[in-house]
């Protein structure tokens, strides 16, 4: 993961932005805004929720900034607080993300495992359920 050290003014305004490694790696003497880069992506204080993930997700972000019309920098939102978010991004109502099916899928497979059923399906009612899992739980018994 690389981290970044963001620039501002002291009247708050976002001026720019460098990573460490870039950071570290100055010559000494160099000056910030020599080497710091003023092309930042950010976001408007009023930008919706989904749009901001959008935009995290577009540019593979860890984080984006958060400024005002004054372009003072008024928060830093990170990818972890909006991962929920980005799930629903671009997708149809009731599509799948393609990592929510991969999950589903293996999902199901552990299920047919152990030959239980998906909390949201009980067709087979709960005798179905009993008969499908006592196979297997007197392996596991058997086995401890």
């Amino acid at each position: 993961m690389t981290h970044y050290v963001y620039i501002i003014s002291r009247t708050k305004e976002l001026l720019g932005v460098i990573s460490v490694r870039h950071l570290l790696t100055a010559l000494p003497g160099v000056l910030m805004k020599d080497i710091m880069n003023v092309d930042v992506i950010n976001v408007a204080v009023n930008l919706d929720q989904e749009v901001v993930a959008d935009i995290l997700s577009k540019y593979d972000l860890f984080a984006v900034l958060v400024v005002n019309k004054k372009n003072q920098l008024m928060k830093i939102i990170m990818v972890d607080d909006i991962l929920e978010i980005i799930d629903f991004i671009g997708r149809k109502p009731g599509e799948l993300a393609p990592w929510s099916v991969k999950e589903d899928e293996a999902t199901e497979d552990i299920y047919k495992m152990v030959a239980a059923t998906d909390i949201y399906d009980v067709k087979g009612g709960m005798l179905s359920i009993v008969k499908k899992r006592i196979p297997w739980l007197l392996i596991f018994y058997q086995i401890q």
